[in-house]
């Protein structure tokens, strides 16, 4: 175990108050840190966020660094210009800090603080390029920025000291995307003190049932599918989608199309997304590409029974990992498949109360804890 009072890089391209898994992630390590007495640096870039509300450093940070974000220039020049304006700023803190360990969540971040000459790069993976962003899973993948990105994570996994992931699918493709990576397995972790919510089958409503989606808008989400099967199920069957990305306006069409207007609310980003946990019967995962999966925790511990795709070769996702068998699977990628599985959920959970939600949560929870994984990457520099 490493000693306390260490000094902490905590870096990634993406920060709090932007919205997602990983400024998500990095939020909960940089407090864990400070909690075990730990001084945290946080390095990412200025990009502008559209949530304006909350738009201040982190809040448990000492130190946060920004370098600045040519997010607007065309590629390559984009990734030569961040690189080279990250490196300088990396540079900045280690002749200020001559930090103990770095964490970095970006491969081009991991690239910078080599360059830099910062030392101990553990490189947490949220996902592998070559999977993550190619034609399948993103509509909109430029073929430029993909090679780019796809060669430089290549190059991360080799400079980083140690390169660790949260699931078996993506240990698998990290080696596939550079054939002899040292991947060390770690667990994500999961805020009881927001997600820890009142069983819904004690508040239950049969007026309404109420289904609800968290993630990205893009098209390896899936949930085109959980609108089309909503037009099949009962009129009192709703759907929230929190999140916002590059198909929501198609998201948006194929609802008027199939007129669910009334039945489908888009929220948008959003920095408390437990409100929508809270209020909501079922939790719908239908991704095709998902290398963990931290939506699926936050539901699990609201305590929502989850309805999603049985892993295959087209549904790349890491769910019976985390959940095994206690969700309800879609074997087969359609509508109607999907349908039955959320009409089971229902029926199941609500009417004929067979799934204990209560102890399914506590069973699968209390493996995840920001603290163990702080610790842990932390420990791989040992």
């Amino acid at each position: 175990m490493q000693k306390a009072g260490m000094k902490i890089v905590i870096t990634s391209n993406l920060t709090y108050p932007h919205i997602g898994g990983i400024e998500n992630s990095i939020r909960h390590l940089a407090s864990e840190g400070v909690k075990v007495g730990d001084e945290i640096i946080i390095v990412s870039s200025n990009q502008p966020c559209d949530d304006s509300e909350n738009n201040k450093n982190h809040e448990y940070a000492h130190s946060h660094f920004y370098y600045n974000s040519y997010y607007w220039a065309p590629q390559p020049f984009r990734f030569i210009l961040n690189l080279i304006s990250a490196t300088i700023t990396y540079r900045r803190v280690l002749r200020k800090y001559n930090p103990d360990v770095t964490i970095a969540r970006y491969h081009l971040n991991v690239i910078a603080t080599r360059m830099a000459g910062l030392k101990n790069i553990v490189y947490l993976v949220p996902g592998v390029v070559k999977y993550q962003d190619n034609k399948t899973n993103r509509k909109k993948s430029n073929l430029i920025s993909h090679s780019i990105n796809k060669a430089s994570q290549w190059i991360a996994f080799a400079i980083s000291d140690k390169v660790a992931a949260f699931s078996d699918i993506m240990t698998i493709q990290i080696q596939k995307a550079r054939n002899g990576t040292v991947v060390h397995r770690v667990k994500p972790g999961i805020s009881l003190e927001r997600f820890h919510q009142e069983c819904r089958k004690t508040t239950y409503s049969p007026e309404k049932v109420e289904l609800l989606f968290v993630g990205r808008l893009v098209s390896a989400k899936g949930i085109n599918i959980a609108i089309e099967a909503l037009s099949i199920l009962p009129n009192n069957f709703l759907l929230t989608v929190v999140g916002d990305g590059e198909e929501r306006k198609n998201l948006e069409m194929l609802t008027e199309k199939l007129n669910l207007k009334s039945r489908v609310c888009f929220i948008g980003s959003t920095n408390a997304p437990e409100e929508f946990y809270k209020r909501s019967d079922i939790f719908l995962f239908t991704s095709i590409y998902e290398p963990f999966g931290q939506t699926l925790l936050e539901a699990t511990a609201s305590k929502l029974p989850v309805v999603a795709f049985t892993p295959s070769n087209f549904v790349n996702t890491a769910t019976k990992q985390i959940l095994g068998e206690y969700a309800f699977y879609s074997h087969e990628f359609s509508k109607e498949s999907l349908a039955q599985q959320i009409q089971n959920a229902y029926t199941e959970t609500y009417i004929n109360k067979i799934i204990d939600m209560e102890m399914l949560s506590e069973k699968i929870v209390e493996q995840y804890s920001w603290r163990t994984l702080y610790n842990q990457l932390k420990d791989l520099q040992q």
